[in-house]
């Protein structure tokens, strides 16, 4: 709250990870959309996951954000 009042109900935060084995590493491949088709029941799965842990209301979330970790083979 940076020295402002604090809130009347705390922010919370939550974090959902999967390690996902890369079909193409190693390769150039052009067209990766198929791949992208195949991830999202793991996306939808995360999320549901997520707006569970952060107490199941939806309207109480006001931020997110994905991001990808990309390692060589």
């Amino acid at each position: 709250h940076d020295g402002g009042p604090a809130a009347k109900e705390p922010r919370l935060r939550a974090a959902a990870m999967a390690v996902v084995k890369n079909p193409f590493a190693g390769r150039y491949v052009e067209e990766l959309q198929g791949a992208m088709e195949d991830l999202k029941p793991l996306g939808l799965l995360l999320s549901d996951r997520l707006i569970a842990a952060l107490g199941g209301d939806v309207k109480k979330i006001d931020g997110y954000g994905k991001g990808a970790i990309v390692g060589s083979a």
